[in-house]
Parts: C-alpha cells; sequence; structure tokens
C-alpha cells in the first residue's frame, strides 16, 4: 500500500510549484483590468446651443426665401391676369405678320408697275453725290458703274438714296389704310347699341326757341311754358280716348 505521507516539496522546505500556464492567466487578468471602459461621449451644452441656433436660423432664412417667391409668383399672376400683356403680345405678332403682307403686297404687286417708268425698280433709283476716294484723291467714276445703292455704298461712293425713301412712304401709307379699315370695320361690326340720351332741350310753343328741358318760362319771349303731363296723366287719357271710340262704335 501507498503511504500517504508528506509531500517532499514541503518536507524540504522548497516554494510550492505554480500550476502550468499560469503565467498566461495572469497576463489575461492584467489586460483586462488595465482596460477601461469608455465612457458614452457627450456634446456639451455650449455646443448644443450653437447647433439649436445654426438650425433655428436655417429655418427662418428658409421660411423667408419660400415667401419671397411666393410673393413674385403672385405678383406675376397678378400681371398675367391683367388681359393686357396677352392683349399686346397678340397685337404684337398680328402687327409683325400683317406689316409682312403689306410689304410683300408693295414689293410683289404695286412697285412693280410704278418701276415701269424707271430704268430700275424704285427701291434702287439714287443719285451719285461724290465719287469714291483712294489715297485721299477722288476717283472719276459714272453712275452706270453701280446698279443699286449698296454697290455704291461698298465701293465707298456717296449716293442720295431717294428711291428707297419714296417706297418707305408707300409702305407707310398702305399700312396706315389698311389699318384704318381694318379699326372702322371692326367697331362696326362690335359696336354696342348704346341707349339714347335724353333730350336737354325743348321748343317753346310761342316762339318754337329752343330752351332748357326744365324750364317754365321761355327767355325769349316771357312765356310760361306749361309743365308736361305726367305719365299717370297721359295713361288715364288714353285709357278714356279708348273707352269712348269702344261707347262710339
Amino acid at each position: 500500500m501507498t503511504s500517504s505521507g508528506p509531500s517532499p516539496d514541503i518536507e524540504s522546505g522548497a516554494p510550492p510549484r505554480r500550476p502550468r500556464f499560469a503565467f498566461l492567466h495572469n497576463k489575461n487578468q492584467q489586460q483586462q483590468s488595465n482596460q477601461v471602459t469608455p465612457e458614452p461621449a457627450h456634446a456639451s451644452s455650449g455646443d448644443q446651443s450653437i447647433l439649436k441656433d445654426f438650425a433655428q436660423e436655417l429655418k427662418n432664412e428658409t421660411k423667408k426665401g419660400t415667401k419671397a417667391a411666393k410673393g413674385v409668383w403672385t405678383d406675376f399672376k397678378k400681371f398675367l391676369n391683367r388681359g393686357n400683356v396677352v392683349d399686346m403680345a397678340v397685337g404684337i405678332v398680328m402687327g409683325t405678320a400683317f406689316t409682312s403682307v403689306v410689304n410683300s403686297l408693295v414689293n410683289d404687286i404695286f412697285l412693280p408697275f410704278i418701276s415701269l417708268g424707271t430704268p430700275t425698280q424704285l427701291s434702287n433709283q439714287f443719285i451719285l453725290l461724290r465719287c469714291p476716294r483712294h489715297n485721299e484723291v477722288i476717283q472719276p467714276c459714272n453712275k452706270t458703274m453701280y446698279i443699286t445703292p449698296t454697290d455704291a455704298k461698298n465701293a465707298g461712293a456717296v449716293t442720295w438714296n431717294w428711291g428707297n425713301f419714296i417706297q418707305v412712304i408707300i409702305n407707310f401709307l398702305i399700312i396706315a389704310m389698311a389699318v384704318f379699315f381694318i379699326v372702322k370695320t371692326y367697331a362696326r361690326a362690335f359696336r354696342r347699341a348704346e341707349p339714347p340720351k335724353p333730350p336737354s332741350t325743348k321748343p317753346c310753343p310761342l316762339c318754337t326757341k329752343d330752351i332748357p328741358i326744365k324750364a317754365k318760362r321761355c327767355p325769349e319771349c316771357c312765356a310760361d311754358i306749361p309743365e308736361p303731363p305726367k305719365e299717370e296723366e297721359i295713361r288715364d287719357e288714353n285709357l278714356s280716348t279708348i273707352q269712348m271710340e269702344e261707347k262710339g262704335k
């Protein structure tokens, strides 16, 4: 049988043995003790107030911008709802189209017959006032050297374009007459029947002079003007006349 006596280490006075892998256990405990749980980061009261002020200012500026945009849009809608803008736009478009029609009428229909009495078209008629210069010296030239005023102008000559001026006057007269007839036709077609105005004068029964409608004495012959019968009196008189005619029948 094995005797359970004291350990030889104890009897010999040697230090007790350390358990295996004890250094790893101590190292883990030391690391755990060194690890400090991080405290949650909290913003200071000063930073929070700055953020609140910034958010409030941003909100106010957004409201101001939205209000300004709504105000501009409201004013724009009021401007469009007046009706003058649409009428003006329609008038400009119609006027431009009408001007093109009149220019074609003058240039393509009327002016060819007028130009039959001139060597060239009326718009190309001009008078040569000065020949072009070359090195500060006027060169000899002739009107037959240039077909149109544009050719003479490009060459440096000075011209008096009387044909183009007459053509512009013809265009203006035709446009004025056309607009006059259009306005008169529109006024007659869409004119509203106005109620007749009450008379302001009446003839005197004695001297037949026109006197104010409310006058009771004529300023010319000093005669008294009888008051006009009232509507009730006229109606009663008409009824009595009708009754008398029926009795007579």
